[in-house]
């Protein structure tokens, strides 16, 4: 031990001292152990949306939607809320074209279940 004016400071102290990894070799994260920094700040996220819905003739609706995210002194560099664009090997298919198709089915099929509701009601289909 080495003295000092306010305590004792063991002798055998290293520095820098050693991050465990997260995977057990070379993954470490966004993690902050060794300092701090004076000029970090507070991160700061804004999300937002906007709808607009209006009631068309014929029972036709229109919606309209905006959703915003930004953020400011992040700590993380990804975007864990965007999607990949992953490509199916077999079909060469990646996510956007694949889950447009998806939104395409769903839509008619809603239009289809629509129609139905309007025919039993007595009401007239396209």
């Amino acid at each position: 031990m080495i003295g000092t004016a306010g305590g004792t400071v063991p002798g055998s102290l290293q520095f820098p001292l050693e991050a465990t990894s997260l995977n057990g070799d070379t993954e470490f994260g966004e993690r902050i152990e060794q300092s701090l920094d004076s000029n970090l700040h507070a991160p700061t996220q804004y999300v937002w949306n906007f709808t607009m819905e209006r009631t068309l003739p014929k029972g036709a609706v229109l919606s309209a939607s905006y959703i915003g995210r930004m953020g400011r002194s992040l700590l993380a560099h990804r975007d864990v809320a965007q999607f990949n664009d992953l490509h199916e090997k077999t079909s060469g298919l990646d996510w956007y074209t694949a889950a447009t198709a998806l939104e395409k089915l769903r839509q008619k099929k809603q239009r289809a279940v629509h129609r139905g509701i309007k025919k039993k009601a007595g009401g007239n289909a396209r």
